[in-house]
């Protein structure tokens, strides 16, 4: 035989809801309680003072001509991250690299790319100079 279960429904509050004519968007700030005791009151997203942090690292593509050699290394490059995040073309430039020249344009184009959470200070994005980033050329095993 089976059993049957009977369980009482929780009351539901009745909600009225009202149309008016035109089209409208009202969003309130409520408090939301949580089972754990946690209180979250009128939650907001606000950017808050800090240092620039990277989003985006594109990797640069290797040099038909170097891969084809065998050729490895590094290129050593600095640029500004303006207040959007966003690298400045016109900084970027090549402080060091080994071999010299040889990756030199494909980490300039890969830099440009780059995308950053700006500096902030007192609540505004800020340009930072002088950010440096290694790119590194390996070839895999075969």
């Amino acid at each position: 035989p089976i059993e049957e279960l009977t369980e009482e429904q929780p009351e539901l509050q009745e909600k009225q809801i009202s149309l008016d004519s035109g089209p409208s968007l009202n969003i309130a700030r409520v408090s939301i309680d949580i089972d754990t005791g946690l209180q979250l009151t009128n939650a907001s997203i606000n950017a808050t003072d800090g240092d620039y942090l990277p989003l985006v690292a594109i990797a640069p593509q290797y040099p038909t001509r170097a891969a084809q050699r065998g050729i490895e290394g590094w290129c050593l490059v600095s640029f500004t991250v303006n207040g959007l995040g966003s690298v400045v073309e016109e900084t970027i430039t090549v402080v060091d690299a080994e071999p010299p020249q040889i990756f030199n344009r494909s980490s300039v184009r890969a830099a440009a790319r780059f995308k950053f959470q700006p500096r902030v200070e007192d609540g505004i994005g800020v340009d930072v100079s002088g950010v440096q980033y290694l790119f590194r050329y390996q070839l895999e095993d075969n």
